[in-house]
């Protein structure tokens, strides 16, 4: 990201200075994120003053660092703001039924506001589901899905699914260059 310093930026404390800027997300986002670029010459970042949310409200970035220390290389890494992925599913009444037909069965969760989630369950026996495993954590889940257990045959026990609490990252080759955010760090000149 090419940033656009707002005016009365760099302000200095001591010897370091404080930024705030603005600017464009990506064309094609690369898996190891989306570089920072200051536009002043010879100018680094120390640090990134928490992290931001796209104007949009869709995408929160954070700043990373290539290593600790001063003068790293930084790059934005994007997120969905508000929305989660199946983290986990938990098996209800420790995984008795009745009549089911045992094999691995693949499950997508419905509803919650999301998609792409996938859940492989184990029915080990008629009476028994042993695991259900998350295959993908899908994204921009809003609310918990259902994960349907109708394909497992006779009475299962509930499967429940857990949202993670970190947002789902964006995928690489994302098109942001739609999406706007405003950024402040701290940093200095070579």
């Amino acid at each position: 990201m090419q940033l656009t310093l707002l005016k009365g930026y760099p302000d200095f404390v001591g010897k370091r200075a404080i930024w705030c800027g603005y600017g464009n997300g990506p064309s094609s986002l690369a898996a190891a994120g989306d570089p920072i670029a200051l536009p002043l010459y010879e100018w680094y970042i120390d640090g990134m003053a928490g992290d931001f949310i796209s104007v949009s409200t869709t995408y929160g970035v954070v700043g990373v660092p290539s290593a600790v220390g001063a003068r790293a290389s930084w790059v934005l890494v994007w997120r969905f703001a508000t929305a989660a992925s199946v983290a986990s599913v938990t098996i209800g009444s420790a995984g008795a039924g009745t009549g089911m037909t045992p094999g691995t069965y693949l499950i997508t969760p419905t509803g919650g506001g999301g998609s792409g989630a996938q859940v492989s369950v184990v029915v080990s026996s008629a009476t028994l589901v042993s695991s259900a495993t998350v295959v993908l954590p899908g994204k921009g889940y809003t609310s918990v899905p259902t994960v349907p257990t109708t394909a497992l045959g006779g009475s299962p026990p509930s499967l429940t699914a857990v949202l993670s609490t970190i947002a789902a990252p964006v995928a690489a080759g994302a098109n942001l260059s739609a999406e706007q955010v405003q950024i402040m760090g701290f940093g200095g000149q070579f």
